[in-house]
């Protein structure tokens, strides 16, 4: 199914495996390689982008902020954001790097930035629309259609009161509606009764005590801390002209987080980022003849 906005971190051109784990989205990162993420919007209106890396707004560098200004992405069209950007011409392309060298920009701030490193993050808005005024039609058409009445004709007009079929009386729409047959049944089909008959509310007393019965189990669990080894270091400048325009923002419609480390931190975290072991296809058949063969020496005798 093609999603309305799909997000991903590309190297050298091809997308980042994406890791699931426990709910969250980690790639592997490696000292040295410029990336950069691309956001694709397939949605019939554009949108507004804020990103961060490292918890840094890429386009100011400080502290980002859902509020913060982004990048405007026309419908069915699709953005790289390659770096940080430190004018309108120009910015700094991203690159991954070991935090212990303390050449990542989150630690170049040096206000405790560094906290945050190895994570990228994508809020995306909805570009606000001028609502449109419903004016109410007064009188439908649709309250002046006769009712259907099976074996009889109907007397009267919808939002009215009327007779039709074995002495049913039928009290239309602009008062309470009641059903009620003749006398020789006497049943009342009242919508309040059924209410009452089919949508009873479950009451305490049948489920109190209900789950006292199950029995309580602890499991050890064994909960590492996260350990992020890599942050994004400044790459090589690049051109990459912008300019400002009016978008008025609406609401948030999509947000995403992808966090990444080196592999060894990643394995260490307990992220599923070793391939399979592919069984051999040499297994033992379980039906691999028609017809049993004779041991060797064996005569029937």
């Amino acid at each position: 199914m093609w999603n309305t906005f799909d997000i991903n971190v590309l190297v050298n051109g091809s997308r980042c495996k994406q890791y699931g784990h426990e709910g969250k989205s980690y790639i592997e990162a490696k000292n040295g390689s410029e990336w950069y993420f691309q956001i694709q919007n397939n949605s019939p209106t554009r949108i507004l982008a804020v990103c961060s890396v490292d918890g840094l707004n890429v386009l100011t560098g400080e502290s980002a902020s859902p509020t913060d200004s982004g990048y405007i992405i026309d419908a069915y069209s699709s953005q790289k954001i390659k770096g940080f950007r430190f004018s309108d011409e120009e910015w700094a392309l991203f690159k991954f790097g070991y935090k212990v060298n303390g050449k990542t920009y989150a630690q170049s701030k040096g206000d405790g930035a560094e906290k945050n490193c190895g994570v990228i993050g994508v809020r995306l808005f909805q570009e606000k629309q001028i609502p449109k005024i419903q004016v109410p039609i007064e009188d439908p058409e649709w309250t002046k259609w006769p009712m259907y009445c099976s074996g009889s004709s109907y007397q009267g007009i919808f939002g009215g009161s009327g007779t039709c079929g074995a002495g049913l009386n039928i009290t239309g729409a602009n008062s309470n509606v009641t059903y009620t047959a003749n006398a020789s049944n006497n049943a009342d089909f009242s919508l309040q009764n059924m209410t009452e008959d089919y949508y009873l509310p479950v009451r305490e007393s049948e489920t109190k005590g209900r789950f006292n019965k199950i029995r309580s189990t602890s499991y050890n669990t064994y909960t590492k801390k996260a350990s992020f080894d890599m942050g994004t270091e400044w790459g090589k400048r690049e051109k990459s002209k912008v300019e400002t325009i009016n978008f008025e923002r609406g609401i948030e419609i999509y947000s995403t987080d992808i966090y990444y480390a080196s592999r060894s931190s990643l394995i260490d975290m307990g992220v599923p980022i070793n391939p399979r072991i592919k069984v051999s296809n040499s297994l033992p058949e379980s039906f691999p003849n028609r017809y049993a063969k004779p041991p060797k020496g064996w005569t029937g005798e």
